[in-house]
């Protein structure tokens, strides 16, 4: 599966109305599509940071049809650590 698709599916899976951000859906992909995440990063040839902010740009890219942006926050990623990232409300 490509990157796009990954996404879309995480978030069709969560409900109408709850609220996530790009960490949790980064952390999804490598629990839910390991193989395909490993595969896309490798194609990237970015780092994570980069290859992270490539999937909070498939999410930007959905919010005129799935998501709304609510604001911007602090949640924790993949290492652990507190960073800002932006809260999205997946749409009815």
């Amino acid at each position: 599966m490509e990157l796009k698709e990954i996404v879309e599916e995480i978030i069709d899976g969560i409900p109408n109305g709850y609220i996530f951000d790009a960490h949790t859906v980064s952390r999804m992909c490598i629990e839910k599509y390991s193989d395909d995440y490993l595969r896309n990063h490798a194609n990237t040839g970015t780092n994570t940071n980069q290859f992270h902010g490539n999937i909070s740009n498939v999410i930007r890219g959905l919010e005129k049809t799935k998501v709304e942006q609510i604001g911007k926050g602090y949640s924790m990623n993949i290492h652990n650590n507190l960073s800002e990232c932006t809260f999205w409300r997946k749409k009815s």
